[in-house]
């Protein structure tokens, strides 16, 4: 009974110590783990181990809880070592508010900035020394990403400089990723008022924010081809249209009218093209052209006759044909139409070519 109670009276006496020991690390690594309480248990060999360290003193005392080099899990984060980081570890507030979870300043920064070029409201913020990165983000291998951002409705990656690159891609490859929108066609919300937006729409189309703040405009580009003619009313021209033509409109076209052609997927334009650019032609004017002229207009198809502005202006002489450069937007179902500006008794063969597409 008197041993029973003298082991009981040790294992107290090293649970108090433990604790006290637990308590003093907590207050060296800045007080931020929260001290287990609960007594230690131990077995009987292990308390008289234990108690044979206690009698040697502060140094025996030490050694009743080992440090670890480095935090396992579960235990305190050790600044200068490397930590196991085999389980995740999580930041989780309990409060709302934009207070930052996790503030990394580099060397020589105190504080953050008072004015930074973007007010700090993230969940970790990484503030860089003058001259060096704030945050960096590397993933080697062909499918790792160095840095990622999501988000609902906000902000997944913000990056703000007094004057410097707010956000780089300086890889090998200098590849950013982006995802396209659902569908085709500009963005169905608005982009932030005072900011320069750029997304991509299903077509990979670039869509840029207009300075209005509240409206979209397409990035198109030029793309060039072959030259190919697409539209040749004269018979005989070689075209699987009637007698010959190129295009579905067999001349010659008449004045006062509009003539219409579906060009959007076809002849190496793609589906995905807004416009084309090319050389319209005019060729074997009718007499009455020769003495009072006329022009051709060529436009996007909305089913009127179109502009008041010329493409093409010919006659006045007796040259049968001239030809000029042209740039087209695709109206409605891809179509381009050419309106004739000249007496109706008089007519024209139309000949277009096209050397490019925008998209």
């Amino acid at each position: 009974m008197l041993e029973r109670d003298r082991f009981a009276d040790i294992e107290a006496r090293i649970a108090s110590l433990t604790q006290e020991l637990d308590q003093l690390r907590a207050q060296l690594r800045g007080g931020w783990a929260e001290v287990d309480a609960a007594p230690h248990t131990h077995s009987r060999r292990g308390l008289l181990k234990l108690a044979g360290a206690a009698v040697a003193g502060a140094a025996g005392a030490a050694a009743l809880k080992v440090v670890p080099a480095a935090a396992a899990d579960g235990g305190n984060m050790l600044l200068g070592s490397t930590n196991d980081a085999n389980a995740t570890t999580v930041l989780k507030p309990t409060t709302t508010g934009t207070t930052p979870m996790l503030e990394v300043l580099g060397p020589g920064v105190s504080a953050l900035p008072g004015s930074p070029p973007e007010p700090f409201a993230g969940a970790v913020i990484g503030v860089g020394s003058s001259g060096n990165d704030g945050v960096d983000g590397y993933a080697p291998g062909t499918s790792g990403a160095g840095v990622v951002g999501q988000s609902d409705s906000g902000y997944g990656v913000i990056g703000a400089t007094a004057s410097g690159i707010d956000l780089a891609a300086l890889g090998g490859s200098g590849r950013i990723a982006q995802n396209p929108l659902a569908a085709p066609g500009p963005p169905g919300f608005a982009p932030t008022s005072g900011l320069a937006e750029m997304v991509r729409d299903s077509g990979r189309r670039i869509w840029a924010s207009n300075a209005d703040g509240a409206s979209w405009r397409p990035l198109n580009s030029l793309i060039l081809i072959t030259p190919v003619r697409v539209v040749d009313t004269r018979p005989g021209a070689g075209g699987s249209g009637p007698l010959g033509a190129i295009g579905p409109i067999l001349g010659p076209l008449t004045g006062h009218a509009h003539y219409d052609w579906a060009l959007q997927g076809t002849n190496g334009i793609p589906a995905a093209a807004v416009g084309i650019v090319g050389n319209i032609t005019a060729v074997n004017w009718t007499a009455g052209i020769v003495q009072s002229g006329g022009d051709v207009r060529i436009y996007p198809y909305d089913g009127t006759n179109g502009p008041t502005v010329s493409t093409l202006n010919f006659g006045g002489s007796a040259q049968s044909s001239i030809a000029n450069h042209f740039v087209a937007a695709f109206g409605s179902g891809g179509k381009v139409s050419v309106y004739t500006d000249f007496n109706p008794g008089d007519s024209v063969h139309i000949i277009i070519d096209v050397s490019g597409y925008i998209e």
